[in-house]
């Protein structure tokens, strides 16, 4: 005989109701069904799991062993079966989201604590990385996400647009646009920019170049490789500036040496998009049904 799960729930059953009517009650079976199953049991194991009278049914010291570690078993079982059944509804799993320096202060964070709060089965593991690095990333499979800003991006990939953000300018403290409140980019048309070099973010630079354009500007590019405040810093004592995401402008400093202001043109505004690979693993549509969620209640669509 082996030891099938109908048989062991039932012993697990009759352990708890200790009657045999309750127990077939609640099992939605026959009583002789039930009797059957747990006399097969001890001829099996060879031991009175139960010890019976006319007035009551009680466990035997053997049959008190048994149930503990049956118990455990089953409740094992019991949550393989949830886990599994979370897991292909989107609702259970591991994710690897790479991401790029400028959604990693206030979208990614944002992202990650609504996951854990509306998905707590879901884990993930965050990574930051240059865009070039956060494509491959996700067409190789080493991450089943990316957060990026970019556009076009490569046909292999899907995505999903979750946030437009305006752009501000650093400047450093004696530039002729310091006393500046705002700054229009075709204010920009005879400056120095600092700028992530192409090869790291060509999708990212590439929207800058499009935005400048636009503008009808032509200004001199510098490539700076040094991201968040570390670029900030290497403005001090120069007179180039640098074009930065309302986010990242909001939430760095470089005490004092270069202030932040708005643009005010209406294209000033840079993508964040959440990409993966087409028909990703359920988790991956979860969580960007859910990021899709986040983005219309915190109302990331409208430059803002």
């Amino acid at each position: 005989m082996n030891l099938d799960m109908e048989t062991l729930r039932s012993f697990s059953q009759l352990a708890d109701d200790l009657h045999f009517g309750r127990a077939a009650l609640a099992l939605g079976i026959e009583q002789p069904t039930l009797s059957q199953r747990i006399r097969r049991l001890e001829d099996h194991l060879g031991v009175e799991l139960f010890t019976r009278s006319t007035r009551r049914v009680e466990l035997s010291p053997a049959g008190q062993s048994f149930r503990s570690d049956i118990d455990a078993i089953l409740t094992s079982l019991d949550r393989a079966v949830e886990r599994t059944r979370a897991t292909q509804a989107g609702r259970h799993g591991r994710l690897t989201i790479f991401y790029t320096m400028s959604v990693g202060y206030e979208f990614l964070p944002k992202l990650v604590s609504t996951c854990r709060s509306v998905l707590p089965e879901m884990s993930i593991d965050a990574l930051e990385m240059w865009e070039r690095d956060v494509i491959e990333a996700v067409l190789r499979g080493r991450a089943e996400l990316g957060l990026v800003r970019t556009d076009p991006l490569p046909e292999d990939l899907s995505s999903t647009l979750v946030a437009r953000e305006k752009v501000c300018i650093a400047i450093p403290r004696g530039h002729r646009l310091a006393g500046a409140q705002s700054v229009e980019l075709r204010d920009l048309g005879n400056e120095t920019i600092f700028v992530t070099p192409h090869d790291l973010a060509p999708g990212y630079q590439g929207l800058i170049d499009q935005m400048l354009d636009e503008a009808g500007v032509s200004p001199k590019f510098l490539d700076n490789p040094l991201p968040g405040n570390r670029a900030l810093t290497a403005l001090q004592g120069t007179d180039c500036l640098s074009i930065l995401p309302r986010s990242v402008a909001e939430n760095i400093t470089a005490g004092g040496t270069v202030s932040l202001h708005p643009v005010i043109d209406d294209s000033a505004w840079l993508p964040v998009r959440l990409l993966y690979r087409s028909g990703a693993a359920p988790a991956v549509a979860t969580f960007v049904s859910m990021a899709t969620q986040k983005s219309r209640s915190e109302g990331w669509m409208q430059p803002f």
